[in-house]
């Protein structure tokens, strides 16, 4: 006989089964995921008027709200609050804050990032995740000035400021005209002293104007005069005929690389190469370049690799087929040709920052001699140096060739400032960079600023009088 359940006891199960489907249904609005709030660059300092980019991710159920205010003592400013329509699990926000016009004073503050996410954790308010960054408001721009004399540029040339700089200074160098040339600190018993190598390129509109830039840790900026004069010269420029057999080799050689739209016919296929790939290999070219460090590796002359001079610096190449003008260029670089497959050597003691197939320059290295001063090799048949790879004056780095877009044998030489082509031959002359390099740290009472390992010798010196290996 079946036991009859009491309506008494009835009640309490179906309380208990309740309560179980609730707790289940709603346990996974009680997760525990706290916000993840990340910045870009965390701020030392606030100046004038600042920016900061941060991000908050949420695992969970999602971000509520996001605040951002400034504090101190007992001032308080809400620069930011953001509320998502809708659950989110991430956003990329950016909070201003202009500390003077919104009352505050300079010294210590702190800045405050906040999130909360829809958990029913916390009596329903959501788990909260919280940073705060200590920093100091400072809106005094940073004091910068010349050291050295009057530095003489040629166009397309090279030069060399020493100047002094605030403590707190974070940034600083040349600018000419819009671009903008990183200075170095590379005399640590001195930090205050800096010296900037930079160019004047050779495209630069002759009236640019050419000063000392700063910037501190609050981002307020300075500009200053520098003292410096501008030798001007004209370059080469020369018209060339792209014959059907040479359009049809570029064709043959690059034809698998151009997009659909450029690969239809040989003189498009150039046209491509000659414009669109050629800004590409620039840019990774810059890239490899911008790796370098704040103290020189090369000691002496650059060492010349042997051989005629085919193609001199900043040539103008306007090129014709059929009587048409169908592509311009520059030449940026000298091109040497000597007797075919001939050793290359480093030009000076540096390190490999790039050693691979690259496009117009073909089989290409890429040395840094530090300060942003770096050298190229291309259309090499063969590569004999790696990537991170230190190599001395005159140690050989592969063997000349015809890849890239060279139909003869020989060496494509260039020689870049913070990945901006300049002059080669400049580094060439002994007289020239006693004058313009060394001479100025002479004259600002500092020694040449070799890097010294352990070892006591500057690294990138060679052992010996340079030979080709």
């Amino acid at each position: 006989m079946a036991m009859k359940l009491r309506p008494w006891l009835l009640a309490p199960i179906i309380i208990i089964v309740l309560l179980a489907g609730l707790a289940v249904f709603l346990w996974p609005h009680y997760e525990g995921n706290v916000p993840r709030i990340t910045l870009e660059k965390a701020p030392k300092g606030l100046g004038l008027k600042n920016e900061i980019d941060f991000q908050v991710t949420d695992q969970g159920k999602g971000l509520r709200w996001v605040r951002v205010y400034l504090r101190q003592g007992q001032k308080t400013a809400m620069l930011l609050e953001h509320k998502p329509e809708g659950p989110t699990a991430s956003v990329a926000l950016k909070a201003t804050a202009a500390p003077l016009a919104m009352g505050f004073s300079q010294g210590p503050a702190e800045l405050v990032i906040e999130a909360s996410d829809n958990s029913l954790r916390n009596w329903g308010s959501g788990n909260l995740s919280q940073i705060v960054l200590p920093l100091a408001i400072d809106t005094t721009p940073p004091r910068i000035m010349q050291r050295s004399g009057i530095t003489y540029v040629n166009r397309g040339g090279s030069a060399v400021a020493v100047y002094e700089i605030d403590d707190g200074t974070t940034e600083h160098g040349v600018m000419v005209g819009q671009r903008r040339f990183k200075g170095h600190n590379p005399w640590p018993d001195q930090p205050r002293a800096a010296m900037c190598l930079f160019a004047f390129p050779f495209d630069e509109p002759r009236e640019s104007r050419v000063s000392l830039w700063a910037a501190d840790h609050a981002g307020n900026k300075a500009n200053a005069p520098l003292r410096w004069r501008l030798r001007w010269r004209n370059f080469r420029a020369d018209k060339l005929n792209a014959s059907d057999n040479f359009l049809a080799e570029i064709q043959a050689r690059f034809g698998m690389q151009a997009p659909p739209t450029a690969a239809a016919t040989p003189l498009a296929v150039f046209q491509w190469v000659n414009v669109e790939l050629r800004e590409q290999n620039h840019q990774r070219i810059a890239q490899a370049a911008s790796q370098t460090g704040p103290y020189q590796l090369w000691s002496g002359t650059f060492l010349r690799a042997p051989g005629k001079t085919m193609a001199g610096f900043g040539e103008h190449r306007t090129y014709f087929h059929n009587g048409q003008e169908i592509s311009q260029g520059y030449h940026l670089g000298i091109d040497l040709a000597d007797v075919e497959r001939s050793p290359v050597p480093a030009a000076a003691g540096g390190v490999v920052r790039l050693a691979e197939n690259l496009g117009i320059y073909g089989n290409c290295v890429i040395v840094d001699h530090g300060q942003g001063l770096s050298t190229l090799y291309g259309h090499l048949s063969q590569l004999g140096v790696t990537v991170g790879q230190t190599v001395e004056m005159g140690q050989e780095l592969g063997l000349s060739g015809a890849t890239g877009l060279a139909l003869g044998d020989h060496l494509h030489f260039s020689v870049m400032v913070d990945g901006i082509f300049v002059v080669p031959t400049e580094w060439w002359d002994p007289h020239w960079i006693q004058d313009n390099v060394l001479y100025h740290y002479e004259e600002s009472g500092l020694p040449t600023p070799l890097a010294t390992p352990a070892g006591g010798k500057a690294a990138g010196q060679p052992q010996a009088a340079p030979t080709v290996k």
